[in-house]
C-alpha cells in the first residue's frame, strides 16, 4: 500500500454511547444527565480517503497526544510525506514525531506561539524535510534547517 498515498490528516471525533452519567447539582437544586461517549483519532488519506489508522479514547482524552501514536502505525504501511494538522496537534513532540517519519507537517499555530520564518499566526507554515535536509526543532517558536 506504500505507493498509494502521501498526503494524510489527522482529527478526532466523538461517539455517543446509549449510556447517560446523572447527578445532582447542588449549584441549581436539580438532578442533570449528559450521554457518554468515546472519542476516535483517526489519520486519513486526503486524497484517497483511506483510513489508515484509529484509536479510541475516553472522552477527555487530548487530541495532541495520539499523533505519535498515530503516525508511527500509519507510516508502516504508506509513504507519509504531507501531514495536516489543525491546532490541538501544535507541539515540539509532534513536530519531532513528523520529522521521525522523514515527513513535511502543516500544523495551525496557537496564538500565543511564534510562527518560524516571520509567518503570521494562524498562516500554515510547512515544516520542510525534502531532500533530505532534516529539520531541528529547538523550540515551538524556531525551526532551523540543517
Amino acid at each position: 500500500m506504500k505507493p498509494v498515498g502521501t498526503e494524510f490528516a489527522i482529527d478526532s471525533t466523538g461517539f455517543s454511547t446509549s449510556t447517560y452519567s446523572r447527578w445532582f447539582d447542588h449549584k441549581w437544586g436539580k438532578e442533570r444527565s449528559e450521554a457518554n461517549w468515546v472519542k476516535a483519532h483517526a489519520i486519513v488519506g486526503t486524497k484517497t480517503h483511506i483510513v489508515t489508522t484509529v484509536e479510541a479514547t475516553p472522552n477527555e482524552s487530548a487530541d495532541s497526544l495520539q499523533l505519535p501514536t498515530l503516525l508511527a502505525q500509519t507510516a508502516q504501511h504508506f509513504n507519509d510525506k504531507e501531514l495536516s494538522t489543525d491546532k490541538a496537534y501544535s507541539s515540539k513532540r509532534n513536530l519531532e514525531a513528523i520529522e521521525a517519519v522523514a515527513g513535511t507537517g502543516y500544523i495551525l499555530y496557537k496564538s500565543n506561539t511564534v510562527p518560524p520564518f516571520g509567518a503570521v499566526n494562524g498562516e500554515i507554515v510547512p515544516m520542510d524535510n525534502s531532500a533530505g535536509h532534516g529539520c531541528t526543532i529547538t523550540s515551538l517558536s524556531t525551526v532551523s534547517h540543517s
